[in-house]
This record gives structure tokens, C-alpha cells and sequence, in this order.
């Protein structure tokens, strides 16, 4: 269904309905008072509740009656205006509430005529079942009939039991007429007024799904819009839950499995919307969700539920008399025989019991059933267009977050990549200085071997000379044999088949004969008798721990590796130091919490050592910028490395400091190295 048969000129049809209504009111050859009131009530367009109250005012007046009651039959909904005498014993609201809720529902719409002069003690008042505090004695009601169709009744009565008279019956039967006339206008405007609820309500959701209003304002605007036009007392919205997809029919299984949760309603009582936060039930623990479901996609209509079993819906509404309309929401057709999916359900429900207990059934009509069907169908269809932009969005965040981290990712390759190939270039850089180092410190030695073999090929007759290239060639072989074996050593270390063989050891006699050698090597490198550079060692004893100097300084450690630790650490130091200056050799003992420890430092005077340098200066081939510019230091850069592995392979640690001087040209060089004095096992 697509829109209601209502047009837009709904209001000019009435209004030329109900003059020719007035037209065709009886032409009374002597119309009497009472008629004339009447036609002036009809045509002064009031609304219908007030029309009908001033007919039923006159009518009781001209009647002198205690009540006087006009009731219109609108689809089996009663319309009335209702009038008592000021004469009356029972107090005017008492005698209102009477009737409204009381006698009103009771009165039937039907070709019967009634004259009772004493309701309690009369056979045939059967039709209202009045309880004894009712005062009403005596009644007399007519039904009004307009073009052959009974569309209302007349209602007099009196609060003392009174005989209807002859007279009295004809010309209530002659006003009757003229009452059918205006109870069809009524019926008119009733009609009119629906109307134009049903036009506003489907403008107000029209304007909303085109505008694309959010699903909870949606809803709101549906429930409350649909309950106020049909005139329910609870409006809410159920969705559905499957365990598994429905596709095709459902097993029994599956159809047990399937969850219904309240999410919004609207309360006639407090004229408000609130979306719900229910707990889900099984769609079978409610017979009306299950027949609704099986009805599906037609709605279930129920007038009354007052004899129906025990239902999870009916214990949530607080109201088991209710008139019931569920409108199934509808998704995508999912088999060959057009069966859609149902998403939820539309629930509309009216309270069918009265204060004073009094059951009426609620009828759903056509156009009622027809106006929220197709608010069923606008809503299963906002309902699915929400669900599909929830699932795009949910695809869209998916893929932008896919992206983000794709993008992070590249971000981190190129900074990767950056930083690889800046870590390349460095390479590249410490290769070509190293191939130019090795090839210089290799070619040096060679150069000098070859040129002492030709002086001695030419000057190997004169002693003096012959041992003086000799020593030549005993310098550069030594020389060569020393890089040789520090690159041999290194790749040794670095692939774990340096062998370690710890033993206890004098550290005295190690660094005494390190001392001779150191001085001996200074003596053949000298620069001149004053421009030496000599060794200066220097004990320091711990007096906590209590011992010898002898014992103090025994030490359990690998004798080859502490001997190569101390020769490089000294023959570094007299490379970058200053003539006429001393290394210092410092020993002392320390206890800590890891047991005693022997620390070295070794202190030289001469070529500083910057921040930058510090922190390369274990690198392989790394070597300071100033101990290739200042002078001509030899060697491959590979001297400190092979001190770092081993030092660390016996368990030790090293670091370097620089520092200034007094003159600005020297600084003061330490590299420190602690080794524990015996494995932890033996301290």
C-alpha cells in the first residue's frame, strides 16, 4: 500500500455533504419550536460534542426530563452529548460520570424501541444491567435513522419512575428526524477530522523519511503520530533477532530461538516517548507475538484480549483487557513465494475495561488497519535503510581504519627504509675508510719490508747498515703480524670460537711484564731522547677488605684476553698521547653487593675525545677524526672492539671519559675497566 484513499478535498466534500443534509431535513408544514432550535443548533457549525450537547439540552428542556442523552454511532465508536436537569437530586458530576462511564458503553445502536417506566421492576431492562446505585428509574430511547441506515439513538430519562405517554413517544418520533440529520452531520465531521489527523500523520512522516531524519526521531514521530490518530493508549516498537539468517521457512527450532525486544514506546497517560532498555524474550513465551508472526505480512487485529491466556506482553503493559492492533515491519523478500523477513512488529493498545469494570470491545477498522500498515511500511523501510547505512559505515570506518594502519605502515617502511638506507651510506662510508686504512696500514709495512730488502741487497756488506734494516724489517713485519692477528682475534670473537681458558692470575706480574714490554716498544718508538712517553702504575689497596697487597690483586680470569685487554688499552693510550707525557695505570679493589671487583684505568694526556666520538668508539673501524688529522696514528680502528668483546666475554665492563685540562690543547683520556676478581660462585 502506497498512500490512503483520503484526498486532499476531503473538507470541501463535507462541508457540501452537510448542507445538503440540512437541505433534506423534514419540511415540517408547521414547524413547531423545538424544530425550528433545532435547525438554528445544526446550522450554527459547531463542533460535534457540542452540537450534540445543545440538541440533547434542548431536547430535555421541551421534554422536562431529569436527562436527556444523543448518541452517535461513528464505526462502532459512540459519540454523545449529554444533558441533565439543575432539578436533579444527584449531584451534577456524579450524574456525568455516570453516564460516560457507566450507561454510555452499555447503550446499543439498534431499530429497538424502549419505554420503561420503572427500570427496577421492569423485564426488559436487560439491555444496560444498571447497578442498583445508578439513580436513572425511568427511560425512554429511540433510534435515529437516516437514509434507511440506524446511525444513533435518543435517550430520556428520569431519575423517578414515570409512564411514557402516547404524545410524549410521537413527537420524540417526529424529532428524530430531524436529531438522524444531525448525528449524520456529526458522523460527518468525525469523518473529516480523522481525515485530516490521517493527512497530518502522513505529511509529518512523509517530510521525515524524505529528509532523512534520524531512526529514534523516526520512530517517535511514528509511534506517537499513530497512536494519537487512532486514538491508542500504548504504542511500541519490537525488533527482532534470529540465531541463525532467516532464508526460506523457519524450522520449529528456529523459530524457538527467535528473541523480540521492546526498544520505544509511547504512553497515552504521559503524552511521552522513551526508547526502552527491555531485556529480550523468546518470541513464543507471548501468543499474540507468535499469531502476529504466523499472520505476517497481514496485521492481527484483536478487539479484546480479556479471555485470552496468560502473555509476556500483556503482563508488560500492566493491562490484560486491551484491544490489540500488531502490525507486522517487513524486510526484503528472501524466497520464491515473496515471503518477506519480519523485522518487528508496530503494537498499538487500547484499554478496553472501564473504572467501573465495564468490558467494551475495540473494533480496528478498515482505514484504521490501512493507516498503520502503511506506517509499518515507511518505518521497515527507514528501518532497512538505517541498517544499510550502519553496515556502509560500518564497511567505510572498516576500510578508513584499514587505511590509516596500511598508511602508518608505509609511514614506518619509509622511515625504515630511510633510516636503512642512511645506516647504508654510513656503512658504505666506514667501508671506504676502512679499505683505505687497511690499505694504507698494509701497504706501509710491506713498503718498508721491501724497501730494507733492497738496501740490503746493495748495502748487506756493511754491518752497520745491514743490522739497521734488518731492525726495519723486524718493525714492519711486527707491525703487519700485529693487524693481522688483531682481524683475525675479531672474527674470532664475533663468531664464538675465541677459546677462554680462566685460571687464577697475578695481576702484579701481568701488568709488570705489560709495563717492560710497554717500554720497551716506547724505547724503539721514541721520538728523541726528551719527547718519550712513559708508564706510570699505581696500586690502591681497600683496607675494609683486610688483605695483602699480595692477595688482594689474584684475580680468576681467562690470562690471554686480560693480557690483550691492557696491551691495546696501554698501546692506544701512548698512540693519542702527547710527547713528554705519562699513562697512568691505576689498580684498586672494591666490594659490591655482586661480590669484590678489580678496576683499571688507564689515563693518557693528549688528543681529546668529543661526545660524538665516545659514543662510536668501541665501533668497528671507527676511528677519531682528530687521531687522523693531528698526526699519523696507525693502526685499523679494530684496537678498542677486540677490548670491548673481551672484556665482556670475561665478564666485565668498560667506558671511556674526556675531559678538559688546564691547557686548552690536552685533555685527560680514562678508560676504565671492572672485572670481577672471582666467579660469583667462588666469592
Amino acid at each position: 500500500m502506497s498512500e490512503l484513499s483520503i484526498s486532499n478535498s476531503s473538507d470541501l466534500k463535507a462541508i457540501e455533504e452537510q448542507e445538503n443534509l440540512i437541505k433534506t431535513m423534514p419540511d415540517l408544514q408547521e414547524p413547531n419550536q423545538i424544530e425550528q432550535e433545532i435547525t438554528k443548533v445544526i446550522q450554527a457549525g459547531l463542533d460535534p460534542q457540542t452540537m450534540l450537547s445543545r440538541l440533547a439540552s434542548k431536547l430535555g428542556e421541551n421534554f422536562q426530563v431529569d436527562i436527556c442523552a444523543i448518541v452517535a454511532d461513528f464505526n462502532s465508536q459512540k459519540v454523545a452529548g449529554f444533558w441533565y436537569s439543575k432539578t436533579a437530586e444527584t449531584p451534577r458530576e456524579n450524574l456525568n460520570t455516570i453516564f460516560f462511564q457507566s450507561i454510555l458503553p452499555k447503550v446499543s445502536i439498534d431499530i429497538e424501541f424502549s419505554a420503561i417506566a420503572d427500570l427496577k421492576t421492569a423485564n426488559n431492562n436487560s439491555d444496560l444491567n444498571l447497578p442498583k446505585e445508578i439513580p436513572l428509574r425511568a427511560l425512554l430511547k429511540i433510534p435515529t435513522q437516516f437514509q434507511s441506515n440506524i446511525n444513533g439513538a435518543i435517550l430520556l430519562g428520569q431519575l423517578s419512575p414515570h409512564n411514557w405517554t402516547e404524545e410524549e413517544k410521537k413527537s420524540l418520533k417526529n424529532i428524530s428526524d430531524a436529531i438522524a440529520v444531525a448525528i449524520s452531520i456529526v458522523q460527518l465531521q468525525q469523518q473529516n477530522q480523522t481525515g485530516n489527523r490521517y493527512q497530518t500523520l502522513l505529511k509529518d512522516l512523509g517530510a521525515a523519511i524524505r529528509y532523512n531524519v534520524e531512526i529514534d526521531s523516526l520512530r517517535q514521530k511514528a509511534l506517537e503520530g499513530t497512536a494519537k490518530t487512532l486514538e491508542a493508549d500504548r504504542a511500541t516498537i519490537l525488533m527482532l533477532k534470529y540465531k541463525s539468517p532467516p532464508i526460506g521457512s523457519l524450522s520449529e527450532q528456529q523459530f524457538s530461538q527467535i528473541e523480540a525486544t521492546e526498544v520505544c514506546q509511547w504512553l497515552k497517560e504521559a503524552d511521552s516517548f522513551s526508547n526502552l532498555k527491555q531485556k529480550p524474550f523468546i518470541l513464543t513465551q507471548s501468543q499474540l507475538c507468535s499469531q502476529a508472526f504466523q499472520n505476517a505480512p497481514q496485521p492481527l487485529a484483536i478487539a479484546n484480549t480479556s479471555n485470552w491466556p496468560a502473555d509476556i506482553i500483556l503482563d508488560r503493559n500492566r493491562q490484560a483487557d486491551s484491544a490489540f492492533l500488531i502490525v507486522p515491519l517487513m524486510g526484503s523478500i528472501t524466497t520464491d513465494e515473496k515471503t518477506g523477513v519480519v523485522l518487528g512488529f508496530l503494537v498499538l493498545q487500547q484499554n478496553c475495561s472501564s473504572d467501573k469494570g465495564y468490558l467494551r470491545d475495540r473494533i480496528w477498522k478498515s482505514d484504521e488497519i490501512e493507516l498503520a500498515s502503511w506506517v509499518s511500511t515507511q518505518l521497515s523501510t527507514a528501518i532497512l535503510q538505517d541498517q544499510a547505512l550502519n553496515k556502509v559505515q560500518s564497511i567505510v570506518d572498516r576500510r578508513t581504519a584499514q587505511l590509516k594502519w596500511s598508511l602508518e605502515v608505509q609511514a614506518k617502511l619509509s622511515e625504515g627504509m630511510r633510516q636503512h638506507i642512511e645506516q647504508l651510506k654510513e656503512l658504505n662510508q666506514l667501508k671506504d675508510k676502512f679499505v683505505e686504512t687497511i690499505s694504507h696500514n698494509l701497504k706501509t709495512p710491506l713498503t718498508t719490508m721491501r724497501m730494507a730488502i733492497e738496501m740490503l741487497r746493495q748495502y748487506g756488506d756493511y754491518p752497520d747498515r745491514r743490522e739497521r734494516y734488518i731492525d726495519f724489517l723486524d718493525k714492519a713485519w711486527t707491525q703487519e703480524n700485529i693487524l693481522i692477528q688483531d682481524l683475525l682475534t675479531l672474527q674470532e670473537l664475533e663468531s664464538n670460537r675465541y677459546s677462554f681458558s680462566p685460571q687464577e692470575l697475578d695481576i702484579k706480574a701481568i701488568i709488570k711484564d705489560l709495563a717492560a714490554n710497554f717500554a720497551e716498544q716506547q724505547a724503539k718508538e721514541q721520538l728523541g731522547a726528551d719527547k718519550t712517553v712513559s708508564l706510570k702504575v699505581d696500586y690502591t689497596l681497600n683496607p675494609k677488605l683486610k688483605k695483602t697487597a699480595d692477595s688482594a690483586f689474584k684475580i680468576y680470569t681467562d690470562p690471554k684476553s686480560i693480557k690483550q685487554i691492557f696491551s691495546e688499552l696501554l698501546t692506544n693510550a701512548a698512540k693519542y698521547s702527547e710527547p713528554n707525557t705519562t699513562v697512568d695505570l691505576n689498580i684498586s679493589q672494591v666490594s659490591s653487593p655482586q661480590g669484590n671487583q678489580i678496576i683499571f684505568k688507564v689515563t693518557n694526556y693528549g688528543v681529546g675525545i668529543s661526545e660524538e666520538e665516545r659514543i662510536h668508539i668501541f665501533d668497528k673501524f671507527r676511528r677519531g677524526e682528530k687521531a687522523t688529522t693531528k698526526k699519523e696514528v696507525p693502526g685499523l680502528g679494530v684496537g678498542l672492539t677486540l677490548v670491548k668483546y673481551l672484556v665482556e666475554h670475561i665478564s666485565g665492563t668498560i667506558e671511556v671519559l674526556s675531559s678538559s685540562s688546564s691547557d686548552p690543547d690536552i685533555f685527560i683520556n680514562t678508560f676504565t675497566v671492572v672485572l670481577p676478581q672471582k666467579p660469583l660462585q667462588q666469592q
